[in-house]
């Protein structure tokens, strides 16, 4: 129960499935109609290999948003901590919303009752975003949507994203960011792997890792292959998009001022590394 409740609104937003699938208010209550009248066919007792029945539903009270939330499969153990059996009770929680254009589910599957005014209390924060906006305002994004700050409180975010580049299949980058984390290695380490200074205490500082692969093979289980770029083509690229790495704070300026991206290296010598296959790169 410790680990659930431990979560918060961080672990609901990781188990986010962002739906984010067009449709109409009428499609919506639809298909959560049919999710609820499943949910309420199982029973009320849970047996083996299959999950308690519908527990409590009912309608989201958030202007502007139309949703549900269902509390079912209430589920009894126990586990054992300091040598002493334990009991732990858990249910799934699932608060479905649609906005205009999208719908979003939070689901969380070994959750306590009280997740579900978690997740409605972090639903009041959702704002709709097409897929390539970029929100005014601080938040955090997920697909068609941005929570907006103030979010409540938490001590600690994550966060990974993978590019590809057309035409040149052996190539990758990976761009990572952990806010809060304690790091456990020294400061010579980190920055050996590529790690930037952040802080272990505020979200708002960061350790960020960047890194771009080359010469590897786009098909599973390849060998590495030659890269597909000249050894300054990398190196310019790297340069070009490290350099542009900047901390978006929540006082940014408005877009079309000069002042909105400061000039500077950027944290091209903060972060990251090119990681090399055993093929060199082409000459």
């Amino acid at each position: 129960m410790s680990w659930i409740r431990k979560r918060g609104w961080r672990g609901l937003v990781l188990l986010l499935v962002a739906l984010a699938c067009a449709g109409t208010w009428a499609a919506f209550r639809e298909r959560i109609a049919a999710r609820e009248s499943g949910i309420a066919a199982r029973g009320n007792g849970a047996t083996a290999g299959h999950a308690g029945g519908l527990i409590e539903a009912h309608d989201l009270r958030i202007a502007g948003m139309i949703g549900r939330t269902l509390v079912h499969g209430r589920d009894r153990t126990y586990g054992f901590a300091g040598g002493r059996r334990t009991n732990v009770e858990s249910v799934s929680v699932e608060v479905h919303a649609h906005l205009p254009g999208a719908g979003f589910t939070l689901p969380d599957e070994f959750a306590s009752d009280s997740n579900a005014k978690v997740a409605e209390a972090l639903l009041t924060h959702l704002r709709r975003r097409g897929d390539d906006d970029i929100p005014p305002f601080p938040g955090f994004c997920i697909g068609r949507g941005v929570f907006a700050e103030p979010l409540p409180e938490h001590a600690n975010e994550h966060i990974v994203f993978h590019l590809g580049l057309p035409g040149h299949p052996d190539m990758g980058l990976a761009l990572s960011s952990v806010a809060g984390a304690q790091m456990d290695e020294g400061l010579l380490e980190r920055v050996a792997r590529g790690d930037a200074e952040g802080s272990a205490d505020a979200v708002l500082r960061p350790h960020p890792l960047l890194q771009m692969e080359t010469g590897a093979n786009p098909r599973p289980g390849g060998k590495p292959v030659d890269s597909s770029l000249h050894q300054d083509a990398v190196l310019a690229l790297w340069d070009r998009i490290s350099s542009s790495i900047r901390l978006h704070t929540s006082d940014s300026a408005p877009a079309g001022d000069a002042t909105a991206q400061p000039p500077g290296p950027g944290m091209r010598h903060a972060v990251g590394a090119i990681v090399r296959r055993p093929r060199a790169l082409r000459p």
